[in-house]
Formats: C-alpha cells, structure tokens, sequence
C-alpha cells in the first residue's frame, strides 16, 4: 500500500471478480487554502461485521503564495484519522488518538489486526496495532 497518494485515485478492487469501487471522496478534501495530506495506514477485513475497512491519518499544510499570506489564513486544523467503511459507503472519524504514522513504513494485516510503525509527538517510536473489529488500538514501544 502507497503512503501517500491522490485520494482521488483510490479504490477497492477485487482480482478474483476483477471488480473494483471507487472510494468516495469526503467533505473535507475540498477545504480552500489548504494542501490536504492523506495517508493511507492500513487496509483489512473485519469479520465480526463482514466488512473492509480503510485507516488514513489526514493533515493539512498551508498554500502560501502571491496571493494569500500566512498570517492571512485560517487555524490550520488539527490532524486526525479516518476510516472508511465499504459495507457503509462511508468515512468517519474514530475516537482515537493513534500515533501519527511515520512516513518510511511497512504496514501489515494480520487475523483481523493492523500494524504499522508511528511515533509520538516525534519521541516515542512504536509499533502500532489496531484491532478492526472493535476499533481499539496498542502501541509497543520500540527502542
């Protein structure tokens, strides 16, 4: 899975039915003045609800040029994380407060899990695990 790409190019697609589902956009990726960064963190399937699921970390960064100035923009909002729902059709906002992904990172899937390395406030180096099933995340610390 790409760490970083246009959202709007992702999809879901199935090789054993060559199908594939555009997954659709939110409201927030229309936000004026600002470049809006997506991560994709994981990817899996949730069995207790027969589900696929989609972790992204989303951040913002400032469009500065001739035009609009720094001290001219809105609060840059803050990060946050969002999962996508193929049974729902749909993005939401967990309750959690997961790490932020590092950027050079291997993300595996495994019995309903999803792991991924990520760090805390640039200090603390983990290994993230999130359950998909009950949307509960752990980290590990990693020295």
């Amino acid at each position: 899975m790409y760490d970083h790409l246009d959202h709007s190019n992702i999809a879901l697609w199935n090789p054993a039915t060559q199908e594939y589902k555009v997954i659709p956009p939110k409201l927030s990726e229309c936000l004026p003045n600002f470049v809006i960064d997506f991560h994709l963190r994981a990817f899996g399937y949730d069995h207790v609800t027969n589900d696929y699921k989609v972790i992204r970390h989303v951040s913002f960064r400032p469009i500065l040029n001739g035009y609009i100035q720094e001290e001219d923009l809105p609060m840059t909002p803050d990060p946050f994380w969002e999962i996508y729902s193929q049974r729902s059709n749909s993005w939401r906002r967990p309750v959690v407060d997961m790490p932020v992904p590092i950027s050079i990172t291997t993300n595996v899937y495994f019995n309903g899990m999803c792991h991924w390395f990520g760090d805390s406030e640039g200090e603390t180096f983990s290994a993230v695990s999130f359950n998909l099933s009950n949307e509960v995340f752990f980290t590990t610390p990693v020295d």
